[in-house]
C-alpha cells in the first residue's frame, strides 16, 4: 500500500482483482506508508467494503524495509520472492493473466480492475461510510435539496517546485471556463485546500465548503453525490466521480509533465483540455 486515499484505494482494488485470479487471500501491508517521502496512514479504516482482506501492519509486514528495498532493485530477487514491480502507473495489462499469488508493488491508478473486480456493475457498491457524523449528514441532505454543481480544486503541494512541472495544478481560469460554458446558472459547491478563490467571486452563487469538521472519507463521498462534478487530476476526487451517478469532467492531460496513466478515465467522463498554473 502507498499514497493517500486515492492511491490505497486504486492498490486496494488492484490487490483484490490479483487475489481473484489467483485464487487466493488478499494482505494489505502497511509497512511502506509511513516511510515513503510523504508520510502516510491506513486511510480506509472506516470504509465498509463488499470483500474481504487482512491488514499486515509494520511488525507484521510481509519483508523489513532494507529488505523490501533491495528486492525492488532485483529483478532476480523479486521473482523469488513472487514480488511483481509495476512498471506503469495505470493499466498493467500483466495482471490479467497473473495466476499465482504475487507481492504488488505501484500504483495501478485506473477504473480497469475495480471494474472488474465489481463485475462491470454501475450499480455495484463498492465501498460504503461505517459511520457519518452530523455535519456530513446535513450536507447530504442539502447537496440533495440544491442539486449544485461540485468542483474540486487540488493544490496544496501540487504547488510545491518539485510538483508544479510534473504533476501540475490546473489554474482557477480552467474551472472557471468550465463553469462559463456548461453551468452558467447551477449553483456551485467548491471543495479545495486552497483558500485563495477570489478569482471565483464573478458567480454569486457560488459556496466554498468547509471541510473542518467532515472527515476526508465524508469529504470523498460526499461529492460524489454530485449529479455534476468538475474534477482537479487528483486520485482523491477521481474516486468521487468513479463512485457518482451524474456526469464527470476532468481534465484531458491528467499529469504535466509526465505520462497519463494508461485507462485512467472512463469513457464517458467529458475529458476538457487543461489550462495549467
Amino acid at each position: 500500500m502507498q499514497g493517500g486515499i486515492g492511491n490505497q484505494l486504486f492498490c486496494l482494488y488492484a490487490g483484490r482483482f490479483a487475489a481473484n485470479n489467483s485464487k487466493s487471500e488478499l494482505d494489505l501491508d502497511l509497512a511502506q506508508l509511513g516511510k515513503a517521502a510523504t508520510s502516510r496512514t491506513f486511510d480506509l479504516g472506516d470504509l465498509e467494503f463488499p470483500f474481504s482482506f487482512n491488514i499486515k501492519d509494520e511488525k507484521s509486514g510481509m519483508f523489513s524495509d532494507l529488505f523490501f528495498k533491495v528486492l525492488k532493485r532485483s529483478r532476480h530477487l523479486s521473482k523469488l520472492a513472487n514480488l511483481y514491480n509495476s512498471p506503469v502507473v495505470g493499466f498493467d495489462k500483466h495482471l490479467l493473466t497473473a495466476d499465482k499469488p504475487l507481492v504488488l508493488n505501484g500504483y495501478f491508478q485506473t477504473y480497469e480492475y475495480v471494474s472488474r473486480v465489481s463485475g462491470n456493475d454501475e450499480d455495484a457498491t463498492l465501498f460504503k461510510l461505517r459511520n457519518s457524523g452530523t455535519a456530513y449528514q446535513e450536507l447530504e441532505k442539502r447537496i440533495s435539496e440544491l442539486n449544485p454543481v461540485v468542483l474540486h480544486i487540488r493544490r496544496g503541494d501540487y504547488l510545491d517546485k518539485k510538483n508544479i512541472n510534473t504533476i501540475g495544478a490546473l489554474s482557477d481560469d480552467y474551472f472557471i471556463g468550465i463553469l462559463k460554458l456548461y453551468y452558467p446558472e447551477r449553483p456551485i459547491w467548491v471543495f479545495s485546500n486552497d483558500r485563495n478563490l477570489a478569482n471565483f467571486s464573478v458567480f454569486p452563487n457560488l459556496e466554498v465548503i468547509s471541510t473542518g469538521e467532515l472527515t476526508d472519507l465524508e469529504e470523498l463521498i460526499l461529492m460524489s453525490k454530485a449529479s455534476d462534478l468538475v474534477i482537479s487530476n487528483s486520485t482523491f476526487s477521481w474516486w468521487s466521480g468513479f463512485l457518482s451517478k451524474g456526469s464527470v469532467i476532468a481534465p484531458a492531460k491528467w499529469f504535466r509533465g509526465l505520462n497519463d496513466p494508461e485507462n485512467l478515465c472512463p469513457e464517458s467522463w467529458l475529458r476538457v483540455n487543461p489550462d495549467w498554473m
